[in-house]
């Protein structure tokens, strides 16, 4: 019997939900760097958000990021996810 289960993650700019492999991750590693972990397994603390401007631009100015990871972000790893938002594709 086949299990057609989806995982699905709550993005921190717009507060939907979808599925895990739609939106774009966020990790803060044991030792305290922050990465873009979209299309790679890193282990650590992880938040999403979904690949759209709008929902990256929101969560950059309220800082959700920075809470949910309890650590700074830096500016490339912004730019990185408004470039992946832009596009509509995730660079991996």
């Amino acid at each position: 019997m086949a299990h057609n289960h989806v995982v699905m993650r709550r993005c921190i700019g717009c507060k939907r939900v979808a599925p895990q492999t739609s939106l774009l991750r966020v990790v803060r590693t044991r030792t305290g760097q922050v990465l873009d972990g979209t299309g790679e397994h890193i282990s650590g603390r992880s938040a999403y958000v979904c690949p759209a401007p709008g929902c990256v631009k929101a969560a950059g100015r309220r800082r959700m990021l920075e809470r949910a990871l309890s650590a700074a972000v830096s500016e490339e790893i912004w730019e990185r996810l408004l470039a992946q938002a832009g596009t509509g594709t995730q660079v991996v």
